[in-house]
């Protein structure tokens, strides 16, 4: 083992190389130096806890203090840690934290007075306009806690064992921020992964390519990761608890606390005391801080599940009243999901987060966060259904300005065993990597896949929803039945689309393929998976998070991805494979309920195409087919289309077309507007198979719907 000081400078030695600003993007966005649980050696910890801290005086945004401050409340709520500004100007100054300008959010990691204390006196902490983002303060508490020595979440030593890190899709000069570092660098600690805090990375933060930079192991616990959770975790407090020792002194009180409550030396005396999280109470945070006699309590569910009301519902609620209700399942494994049928609430005028509206908040992401508030800003508006995502979940009701007209809430929650996420989604296909885009549409933040298809499910006018943001974490609904047949389906490597399945439909992911018999792609794959079936490649293709994977070539049992379709690398013949080319355009089947209109007689359309004449009606001036390529010129074709004789039949209406999306209707195989494409033969090789490639594509244009 390496000596403690020769430790240290390595330590040091990788806090200064990684303790860079990235861009002001993705300083927005994320986290910015590199950090793993917390930072071993104590002279690291701050004295006692303080943390002594002042503004520079040319700061920008003293009037975000409010903010600041709120984040280091709660930080103080569930640790021993402290913070005190320092209002003096002496010359003589203790060793501080310096809130200063800077080009995004970051700062060094624990207490550095043993490399910065003799030359500044002081370390920085940088917190842009970025960083402030009203009642959200998780990139704020994502920087107190580097200040009080955490690091990142994925750089622990267990991290292999529950995510993938992609390092091929990071950017090379990012490709620090994800090294594991090793126990005896960031502090043994007993403590879970933990997939819902703010001090994990996302799954495509440094992302080069827009692929995935990490994958969970679990597939439900992908939309988590990044900043979708609200603030730090139970595990963060601790890891702060235990880094400050903060039950040294304690000769009395509870030796555990339950329900996320944190075991804290109480001030002036020998005792601890547990610290619960707001709206539980009681020696060990067993119990709910509200009276139990008029609502709420602490309700242990098995396999049954339950309904809980405001009291009197559907009678009108009262002013004043206030319930909360903590749910926990017999099973650790179990989750629970909620449906609120009834939310009728007095509506406010302002923001759900200010005191003194009627609101309905629900912790799923764990007790001590603040979770997601929900008032009656709409009349007739229900919040989405939901699952939590550990064991546990708290429902706070507050009616605080009620005026008898209205009857309050109805939940009902169920319990969620583990595979009832994959039976909901199994009602949809799900398209990867594409996204509809429309008006008609309602978006849901902070909610998983299952989540928003039993939304879909539940809501008579939704038969498709689109799922992914950068965060992968927020929710489009498609109302008025809008699909793809009445409104574009565009890539997007950050979002999945999931379309209602007919009855009946027998789905493969093989659907999205077309084959070409007896020929391989040379060169352009990755190394063969062994022992695969057909459509396990096909799927493998389909959810590929290190490259775009745009073919497949499968024998017996070998599956080799590609990342260049056939028309971009060179074919050879091997009758002991096939090749599996992914189609440019998706025609999903109609699901049922969808609007069945009456045929439509074409007219000349500059915005949509008729499916009626195959879009030869269209007159528009699109011109980007579906794969995103330039149209190229109807009457110049670099000599290997036969683009020149439209020009011979028709010059005039050709030269005004120009390189418009159009179909001429004189090949019935051709279903859409379509153009040649601009260098279609790139990249092909021999340059004699120039002319075998296909030259021209579909456009991407909506399908006219009046």
């Amino acid at each position: 083992m390496a000596p403690p000081r020769l430790l240290a400078l390595l330590t040091f030695a990788v806090l200064v190389l990684s303790s860079k600003a990235t861009s002001r993007k993705d300083n927005e966005q994320h986290g910015r130096v590199k950090r793993s649980k917390f930072i071993g050696p104590e002279r690291f910890h701050w004295p006692n806890g303080k943390v002594i801290w002042r503004y520079d005086p040319r700061y920008n945004h003293k009037d975000k203090r409010d903010q600041l401050e709120r984040a280091m409340s709660v930080i103080e709520r569930y640790t021993c840690a402290t913070f005190e500004e320092l209002k003096t100007n002496s010359i003589r100054l203790p060793y501080y934290l310096k809130v200063v300008n800077g080009p995004g959010c970051y700062t060094t990691l624990g207490y550095q007075k043993i490399y910065y204390g003799r030359r500044y006196g002081r370390q920085d902490l940088s917190l842009s306009a970025g960083c402030y983002h009203g009642h959200d303060i998780r990139t704020i508490l994502h920087e107190l806690a580097h200040v009080l020595g955490l690091f990142h979440e994925q750089s622990r030593p267990d991290r292999d064992d529950n995510v993938y890190v992609f390092n091929d899709n990071i950017r090379y000069s990012e490709l620090a921020q994800y090294k594991k570092y090793p126990w005896s660098v960031t502090g043994k600690t007993k403590l879970p992964y933990n997939y819902a805090t703010a001090m994990h990375y996302g799954s495509r933060f440094f992302t080069k390519r827009g692929m995935l930079t990490m994958q969970t192991k679990d597939w439900r616990d992908q939309f988590i990761i990044g900043f979708a959770a609200p603030g730090l975790g139970e595990a963060d407090y601790q890891a702060i608890n235990t880094m400050y020792k903060c039950d040294k002194n304690c000769n009395a009180g509870p030796k555990e606390c339950l329900n996320e409550g944190q075991r804290v030396h109480r001030p002036m005396t020998s005792a601890c005391e547990c610290r619960c999280p707001e709206g539980l109470a009681g020696d060990q945070c067993e119990a709910v801080s509200d009276d139990t006699a008029v609502c709420g309590g602490v309700l242990e569910t098995g396999e049954e599940g339950g309904i809980i009301t405001t009291p009197g519902f559907p009678s009108p609620y009262k002013n004043g009243q206030r319930c909360t209700w903590l749910i926990k399942t017999k099973n650790p494994s179990d989750r629970i999901t909620l449906n609120i049928t009834e939310f009728d609430l007095t509506p406010s005028q302002g923001d759900c987060y200010e005191k003194g509206e009627d609101t309905l908040e629900i912790r799923r992401w764990g007790l001590i966060n603040f979770g997601s508030t929900y008032c009656a800003k709409n009349t007739g508006e229900v919040p989405p259904i939901q699952t939590s995502l550990l064991d546990k979940v708290l429902i706070r009701f507050s009616g605080n300005k009620a005026d008898g007209d209205h009857k309050g809430i109805r939940i009902e929650y169920t319990i969620n065993k583990k595979n009832d996420d994959r039976e909901v989604l199994d009602n949809f296909i799900e398209v990867p990597f594409r996204k509809l885009v429309t008006t008609e549409k309602k978006s849901i933040p902070h909610i998983s896949p299952a989540d928003c298809g039993r939304t879909c499910l539940s809501a008579a006018d939704c038969n498709s929803f689109v799922h992914g943001d950068p965060h992968n974490s927020t929710c489009y609904l498609s109302l008025k039945m809008v699909d793809h047949t009445n409104a574009r389906l565009f890539n997007d490597l950050a979002a999945n689309y999931f379309y209602k399945k007919p009855a009946g439909y027998d789905y493969s992911p093989l659907d999205w393929f077309g084959k070409k018999a007896g020929i391989q792609i040379r060169g352009a794959c990755a190394k063969p998976l062994s022992k695969m079936s057909l459509e396990s490649c096909a799927t493998a293709c389909l959810y590929s998070p290190k490259f775009e994977c745009k073919a497949f070539v499968y024998g017996g049992d070998t599956c080799a991805l590609c990342y260049k379709d056939t028309m971009m690398v060179q074919l050879v013949t091997n009758p002991r494979v096939d090749t599996y080319e992914r189609n440019e355009y998706l025609e999903v089947p109609q699901a049922e309920g969808a609007a069945q209109g009456p045929a439509l007689t074409p007219r000349p359309r500059k915005d949509c195409y008729y499916k009626e004449d195959n879009g030869v009606s269209y007159v528009g001036t699109s011109r980007r087919t579906v794969r995103g390529m330039i149209c190229q010129s109807w009457f110049y074709t670099k000599g290997y289309g036969p683009g020149s004789k439209y020009m011979k039949e028709n010059p005039t209406k050709w030269r005004k077309d120009k390189y418009y999306c159009r179909n001429p209707g004189d090949d019935p195989e051709k279903t859409r507007p379509w153009c040649y494409i601009d260098t279609p033969c790139y990249g092909v090789w021999p340059l004699s198979r120039c002319k075998e490639a296909a030259n021209w594509s579909y456009c991407r244009l909506p399908v006219c719907t009046d």
